[in-house]
């Protein structure tokens, strides 16, 4: 019989990379051939625990193994533009964690640098005219089936004209670590936007097809100065924000198609970080036809006309306690797919850098507006 083909991973990364991704993108058939540790007995320890073949110290020797067809950037954001140019430089298909970099201005320069296919912008050409090769941003969310089946509902006009988005994350997450590290540190890329606002950002623009054309912000830090891990420390990151703001109308009456529909569609999101008590991630779309209701822990989606008549409803079966780990799964299952059929099909949804670019520019300004209203598109910003 036909051989498969299985594609080889390189991780750069010690967290997510290892925690999560090597469990489960194993689990889906791609094969883990590399790791990376700046501490070169860390990356064997890992290696040895993880039966990984290859451990590395430097990210070039990685990136330059020829064990290695996909490598996944799960540095800490402060080194993901440094890392990403480096599989981009090797011509190597990349996976780039959330947030894209650490700043706006790191992002522009980043996608400066990348020539991006003019034929999917899922893929950039490497320099060297090789095969064109995946970019990928890992918003993993995209690919769970709840999200997908909102993003259709929206599509298909089942709301009406959509009037209100309203996303709403609370979590604990123990002040984003128990230790004092980068994500605590400003301009590393951390805090709860870099943990989570962007996946929201991300999120709201995959279902409702619309950017943010105006926003305004507020974000806040619990208690500054407090122990973590039994130290003093100095928290400078948010741990909460609120963000609103509009999109171009979405929609349309299903009585007359030929009114156009001008309706603003109004935008809120509210996330906290240390709330301790249950944990909630929820979106709900409003429409004069309809309601969506998205729970993401519970991995479901209704769907409810204005009659009261419940048109949709989806409840995921899930493997793992988080959507992230879930949309893990299927990221690993798409890849596998990609390396037997060289078929993008499961993997159109993901998030491009382009659409990465705009997320990255969302979060500064959420930083940045101090409750005032920006306009996002103003170009003032990009040399901010």
């Amino acid at each position: 019989g036909k051989k498969k083909m299985s594609l080889r991973v390189g991780i750069i990364g010690t967290g997510w990379g290892v925690r999560v991704q090597i469990p489960l993108f194993r689990k889906a058939g791609l094969i883990i051939t590399a790791i990376y540790s700046r501490d070169l007995q860390n990356a064997q320890k890992l290696a040895t625990k993880h039966k990984i073949p290859n451990a590395f110290d430097s990210v070039e020797k990685l990136c330059e193994s020829s064990e290695v067809d996909i490598i996944s950037v799960t540095s800490p954001t402060f080194l993901h533009k440094e890392h990403a140019l480096c599989v981009i430089q090797s011509g190597k298909h990349l996976l780039l964690d959330k947030p894209l970099t650490a700043s706006f201005q790191e992002a522009i320069q980043l996608d400066q640098k990348v020539k991006l296919s003019l034929n999917s912008p899922i893929f950039y050409q490497p320099t060297n005219s090789r095969p064109e090769k995946l970019l990928l941003i890992d918003h993993e969310l995209r690919l769970l089936e709840s999200v997908v089946e909102l993003r259709k509902t929206i599509q298909e006009n089942t709301l009406g004209v959509i009037s209100h988005i309203d996303a709403k994350f609370f979590l604990d997450m123990k002040g984003l670590g128990k230790k004092l590290s980068w994500w605590h540190e400003k301009g590393k890329g951390g805090g709860l936007l870099g943990a989570l606002g962007v996946h929201i950002v991300d999120l709201l623009h995959f279902v409702s097809g619309e950017k943010l054309e105006s926003l305004s912000a507020k974000t806040g830090i619990i208690d500054p100065y407090r122990e973590l891990n039994g130290k003093a420390a100095e928290i400078q990151t948010e741990e909460w924000f609120v963000l609103n703001g509009e999109t171009k109308s979405i929609g349309h009456n299903n009585n007359n198609n030929l009114e156009k529909n001008n309706k603003k569609v109004f935008v809120s999101v509210v996330s906290n970080s240390c709330v301790l008590s249950d944990e909630e991630r929820k979106v709900v779309v409003v429409g004069n036809e309809g309601s969506a209701i998205l729970d993401l822990d519970k991995g479901s989606l209704k769907v409810v006309l204005k009659s009261g008549k419940v048109v949709k409803t989806i409840q995921e079966k899930r493997l793992t306690p988080s959507p992230f780990s879930e949309g893990t799964i299927y990221l690993g299952e798409a890849l596998a797919h990609f390396a037997q059929t060289n078929s993008t099909e499961k993997l159109n949804n993901m998030c491009t850098l382009k659409d990465s670019v705009y997320n990255q520019k969302v979060i500064e300004l959420v930083r940045y507006s101090q409750g005032s209203w920006v306009n996002v598109n103003d170009t003032s910003l990009n040399s901010r």
